[in-house]
């Protein structure tokens, strides 16, 4: 619960143009997510329910364009390159190839 708690005070703080309290707030999401997923006991849960590492990917995107807005463009890469490591380490398709490709290119 606290996990999505997290996520709408980061929605709202987002809707309020407050990027840096969202920021915060999908920072704690992250960190709730990260240690659901290192449980022993999470195999046992329903993905539907509690998420799963696409969801942490997910999360760590937009995290990233987060940063990406307000100036922070290593924090908004470095974000991306978590995700695409998750990505691959789970055996599943990057979404944001092309979005790191162009921070890389800005920075």
């Amino acid at each position: 619960m606290a996990i999505r708690i997290e996520e709408y005070r980061s929605l709202v703080c987002e809707v309020k143009d407050d990027l840096t309290g969202a920021i915060r707030h999908r920072r704690r999401e992250i960190k709730l997510l990260k240690r659901l997923l290192s449980l022993s006991e999470y195999p046992k849960l329903s993905s539907e329910l509690v998420g799963d590492y696409s969801d942490l990917v997910d999360r760590l995107i937009l995290l990233s364009i987060l940063y990406q807005n307000i100036g922070f463009s290593q924090k908004a890469i470095n974000c991306l390159k978590e995700a695409k490591e998750l990505s691959k380490r789970h055996r599943f398709h990057f979404p944001a190839g092309k979005l790191l490709d162009t921070y890389n290119r800005q920075k």
